[in-house]
């Protein structure tokens, strides 16, 4: 009735996988457990879950994060946001690590106390390359993505793009911003026991240049279930946890 506080967790719960954007994430995360896709299956057995994954998609809803979008540049599926909004409580509550994808890490960006720039440009690419705290040099990533997060104060950049590439930032109300912060690629949220990246290693290929930034991910979400939370700040923050931060970070 209460669930078994010493079940084995061996699953790994893929949310809303190959429903809105048309990925499968099986592969990538199936070296981390049992892989399961069915929300009930969840529900009824928390406790057996070591990780949870919120998967790419459509927009996160402005009203999340208390925007608004008049001009409609925010594409949003109020349904699967309620429905993530449940799991999410969840999985926070019985203290599951989460990993976010794209949507996903926006969504977790959202819960757990950020924001999105609407509108940016120059990402919506095939390819760039990014930075990362525990790394000297960049590596390639792909792109899909026309909103960036601003983390909450208590959340912490990892990566973020090489050269900045966008433009223009549209924000709260569909109307021009100004951000002068680093265009983030990677984000650790502590408290939520969550990491998120905004590329798609699932969909990487698997040769070539690319598979630094895919064996980077695997290390992070390894590292994430596997590492004291101290430790894993260490490999990803570096021995002072300083922080990046932009701006407009609440």
């Amino acid at each position: 009735m209460f669930g078994n506080f010493n079940a084995i967790k061996t699953k790994v719960f893929l949310i809303n996988d190959t429903r809105d954007c048309g990925a499968d994430y099986g592969d990538l995360f199936s070296q981390f457990g049992e892989i399961v896709r069915d929300p009930a299956k969840f529900r009824l057995q928390p406790y057996s879950f070591r990780l949870m994954v919120f998967t790419g998609g459509a927009d996160v809803s402005p009203k999340l994060y208390g925007d608004t979008s008049p001009e409609n540049l925010c594409s949003s599926n109020p349904d699967r946001d309620r429905e993530e909004k449940g799991l999410y409580a969840l999985g926070y509550q019985r203290g599951i690590k989460m990993v976010g994808i794209c949507r996903g890490m926006q969504f977790l960006n959202v819960m757990t106390g950020g924001k999105m720039v609407h509108h940016i440009d120059g990402h919506s690419t095939s390819s760039h390359q990014v930075m990362t705290r525990d790394r000297d040099e960049p590596f390639l990533v792909n792109s899909y993505h026309h909103q960036m997060c601003i983390p909450h104060k208590y959340t912490h950049i990892l990566a973020w793009s090489h050269a900045k590439l966008s433009h223009r930032y549209i924000g709260d109300k569909d109307k021009p911003m100004n951000y002068k912060g680093p265009e983030v690629e990677a984000i650790y949220m502590p408290h939520a026991k969550a990491v998120g990246v905004q590329w798609h290693p699932e969909a990487a290929p698997e040769a070539g240049a690319w598979q630094i930034g895919k064996s980077w991910f695997l290390h992070l979400v390894r590292d994430l279930i596997d590492k004291q939370p101290s430790h894993f700040r260490k490999l990803y923050l570096g021995h002072n946890y300083e922080k990046l931060s932009v701006s407009e970070a609440l």
